[in-house]
């Protein structure tokens, strides 16, 4: 399974202590260069990167260049590289959270997930026995969540 992620995915797992979801669920992740060069923008997330722990990373160098170049007119550079990275290797799966992101991969043909879906199916395949702990805290870390889908997420998760 090829699974591709930008930065924030990464980011807000490693804040609420759950980044051990993704190779859990995923076996490995994907990121491309200027996603490794953002999460190195925040000194706590660079030395986890580096510590040598996380074996389940792997950075690529995105090829087509255009591609980026189309989607960075709307996006921002990591959110272009990962859609751009995932198009090229044929992702089965991008992880990205923000809607303008999600909704270009969309477009491109990308199957899309983010945050709140990891921990959905993290829950699904009983890796974690709570989602709303992380969602609380997530919503305190400032992720953008309405009050409809955070419900909706408590409902399905069963909690």
């Amino acid at each position: 399974m090829i699974v591709i992620s930008d930065t924030s995915p990464i980011t807000y797992l490693l804040q609420i202590n759950q980044v051990k979801l993704l190779p859990l669920l995923f076996k490995s992740v994907v990121i491309p260069a200027r996603v490794y060069e953002e999460l190195c923008e925040i000194e706590e997330q660079k030395k986890w990167l580096e510590s040598g722990n996380v074996y389940w990373v792997e950075v690529k160098q995105v090829s087509d260049k255009e591609l980026v170049k189309r989607f960075s007119r709307i996006l921002d550079a990591g959110e272009s590289e990962a859609i751009a990275l995932a198009k090229e290797l044929k992702a089965d799966v991008l992880l990205i959270d923000e809607w303008e992101g999600r909704r270009i991969a969309i477009e491109e043909g990308l199957k899309v997930t983010g945050v709140i879906g990891i921990l959905l199916e993290a829950k699904r395949q009983r890796i974690i026995e709570k989602i709303k702990p992380s969602l609380d805290i997530l919503v305190d870390k400032g992720f953008r969540i309405s009050e409809s889908v955070y419900t909706a997420v408590i409902v399905q998760s069963g909690e």
